[in-house]
């Protein structure tokens, strides 16, 4: 019994591994059955009406395979390129929202502090100015700061005492200096 189209054709967009792996094994036994007649055409000598009309339909239905497989490969990589458009418009998209909340709130904040207002009821909405968990600091020139207000970190710089050691002087107390081992593989 030969197969029809609509027993073989797949649509691209809903392809599954289920489906994949169906049209890998009807590929495969398509082929398999090919062979098979080669083989019989062979051993008879000649190739009869009912085997080449066998061929045929086998041919006919393994390009509707092929043709489906192509169909799917073309649609699979139009769909990643549409998402990965897509993405990078919803990103673009996110950056926007983000700056323009930012500005709408500065916005918000500063006609509030303009009018005198801590607090506004709106018909949906109700905004009040209310002071951070945490109070922030900001610098505006650090070269008129005392020194007290810099930090130094203090660090151990391997590559000074090495120096020191190889002209010389002894190793501070609590340093070692020791050749390891590795193993090589040759």
């Amino acid at each position: 019994m030969s197969k029809t189209k609509e027993d073989v054709a797949v649509k691209p967009a809903q392809m599954t591994n289920k489906d994949r792996n169906r049209i890998a094994w009807k590929m495969f036994s398509i082929d398999g059955r090919l062979a098979g007649i080669i083989e019989q055409a062979q051993e008879e000598g000649e190739l009869s009406d009912a085997l080449v009309e066998q061929i045929n339909k086998l041919e006919v239905n393994r390009d509707l395979l092929m043709a489906d497989v192509c169909r799917a490969i073309v649609c699979c990589d139009s769909d990643e390129n549409l998402a990965k458009a897509e993405l990078a418009r919803l990103t673009k998209m996110k950056g926007t929202a983000v700056g323009i909340g930012v500005r709408l709130k500065m916005l918000l904040k500063a006609t509030l502090t303009a009018n005198g207002q801590v607090a506004e009821q709106f018909e949906t909405y109700k905004v009040r100015i209310q002071l951070n968990g945490q109070s922030s600091m900001t610098i505006a020139d650090e070269s008129k700061l005392p020194e007290w207000a810099f930090v130094t970190r203090k660090e151990v710089s391997k590559t000074a005492i090495a120096e020191r050691y190889s002209n010389g002087e002894p190793l501070p107390e609590g340093v070692t200096i020791e050749r390891g081992t590795h193993i090589r593989i040759s």
